[in-house]
């Protein structure tokens, strides 16, 4: 006897729900196509912000020409690189962060606000994904010449441009330079970012992003703070260590209680030092004694 429609589908069904889940992709897995998710997150945030900033640069001024014609030498290397199978490694090194800042760099400088505000994204992403690493100088002078003082210099300048959207992108790129542990600025590049944000939170006259800068404010304290909580526990941790090191006599030679290497063959040919205090105080004795008259001569019994 044939089987009812309505059993195959039930049995169907419940075989599809007895069958396993399929594993979750990992973040490094090779996706549809033979790419990683690495490179489609990179081709969809980078590449597509590019070739938006390409379209906006429209005219003929001499920017926004400069502008067209970086955004067409960086796309043109990565269709070499998807000809010749090579991909950009993470993060990127020297040439790669030159070659993807170079039309980030003249968008943010042309003072438009459609331009800006997608390289600012861009460059926002690139740090968030970790494709743009490095620390600035321990003093952070602005121009140290590191990677990380000349991002935060870049989108710092975008805040000059009065723009509400280039004031978001600006709060939520700075937010991400001073909490990001794989982008670390120091000294003067981090009070600039601090300052920056604080400016705005206090300067702008629209409510909703008057609350995301100080709220951006807040949590970029809060990061500053428990880093130099976290810093300052690591030097007194070595410190007391140093201290036990010295207390136990182990520590380097001439700084405790242990001899130095050669000390005993050193010694053993010098004289010690109860020696030479007692010849210095024969040296010093003096070769007279002082007569008293008063004094009864020695076997004298008389009056």
């Amino acid at each position: 006897m044939a089987a009812s429609p309505e059993i195959d589908s039930a049995s169907s069904d419940r075989s599809h729900c007895d069958a396993p889940p399929a594993p979750a992709a990992s973040a490094f897995a090779p996706a549809s196509g033979g790419k990683s998710n690495n490179e489609i997150t990179f081709e969809v945030f980078v590449k597509n912000a590019i070739m938006r900033i390409q379209r906006e640069a429209w005219g003929r001024g001499r920017d926004v020409t400069e502008i067209r014609a970086s955004c067409v030498a960086f796309l043109e290397r990565l269709e070499k690189g998807a000809e010749e199978g090579t991909s950009w490694a993470v993060p990127f090194d020297e040439a790669s962060a030159a070659a993807v800042l170079e039309p980030l760099r003249l968008a943010c400088k042309c003072n438009i606000p459609r331009i800006v505000e997608p390289a600012l994204g861009c460059v926002h992403k690139l740090v968030a994904y970790a494709w743009i690493q490095g620390e600035s100088s321990p003093s952070g002078e602005m121009d140290d010449g590191t990677l990380v003082t000349q991002i935060v210099a870049m989108v710092v300048k975008c805040s000059e441009l009065a723009n509400e959207q280039v004031y978001l992108a600006v709060v939520k790129s700075l937010l991400t330079f001073a909490t990001a542990e794989h982008f670390l600025a120091h000294g003067k590049c981090l009070l600039l970012t601090v300052r920056t944000v604080f400016n705005l939170a206090v300067g702008v006259e629209d409510g909703n992003l008057k609350r995301t800068a100080s709220n951006a404010l807040l949590q970029m304290l809060n990061t500053t703070v428990k880093r130099i909580t976290v810093t300052q526990y690591q030097l007194r941790g070595q410190a007391s260590d140093s201290s036990a090191l010295f207390a136990d006599g182990t520590g380097p030679p001439g700084l405790t209680g242990s001899p130095e290497p050669g000390a005993d063959e050193h010694k053993a040919g010098m004289p010690s030092t109860d020696e030479t205090r007692k010849d210095g105080n024969r040296e010093e004795e003096p070769m007279e004694q002082e007569i008293n008259p008063n004094a009864v001569p020695a076997g004298h019994t008389g009056p």
